[in-house]
């Protein structure tokens, strides 16, 4: 409301700037020069444990995300269907493996591919439930964990994802594909390899049976 004193002081991490510790005091009675110097160190110190925490977070998720798409990786996955099975929550495992998808990177080069990845990752992550994870296993495949669904909303679930990727491939500027998938419960397995052995399964007759 008035004129003021004050004192800026910048804050940076490797030469980053992260703010600014501001001090105001009276008018005409700035902070003598110990003051100062005591926000100066203070205002190092701030910077250096905010950019720390920050580095800490990237590292953190760079750790737990799939680089190219942003979904969780299969470290992750793993972490989540353990926790599921020891607490004994039951859920359905979708593995999805995109069709023919050496031949996109082979016509149209794996920039193309790439893109399509994303857009595939995109679509699921649009087309779930907040409880839902979903997640790369690598290459083309993919999960999604339905926790507390039936199979056959699962199967409903993966309809409505089918035609979701028709969409998509029609609007975004990649090639026309399709993905199969393969659907198991909880309940075939104890442990994540078991549970997605029996999804695998269901993915190659789909594979087997058409695509």
């Amino acid at each position: 409301g008035g004129p003021v004193s004050a004192v800026c002081v910048p804050m940076t991490f490797n030469s980053q700037a992260l703010g600014v510790l501001h001090i105001t005091g009276p008018n005409h009675l700035p902070p003598d020069t110990r003051t100062r110097d005591q926000f100066i160190d203070l205002g190092a110190q701030t910077a250096t444990h905010i950019g720390t925490l920050r580095t800490l977070e990237v590292t953190r998720q760079q750790a737990s995300t799939d680089g190219l798409t942003g979904l969780a990786n299969r470290r992750v996955i793993e972490a989540r269907v353990g926790q599921l099975l020891a607490q004994v929550v039951p859920f359905v495992l979708v593995l999805a493996d995109l069709d023919r998808f050496k031949s996109i990177n082979d016509r149209f080069g794996h920039e193309v591919g790439d893109r399509a990845l994303q857009a595939f990752a995109a679509m699921l992550v649009d087309n779930v439930r907040g409880a839902d994870v979903v997640g790369r296993l690598g290459g083309e495949e993919f999960i999604i964990i339905y926790p507390e669904l039936s199979v056959a909303a699962a199967m409903e679930a993966i309809e409505r994802l089918r035609v979701a990727l028709s969409d998509t491939t029609r609007i975004d500027d990649i090639p026309t594909f399709t993905a199969s998938f393969g659907v198991t419960h909880s309940s075939v397995g104890s442990d994540f390899d078991a549970v997605v052995r029996v999804a695998d399964a269901g993915l190659l007759m789909a594979k087997d049976q058409g695509r």
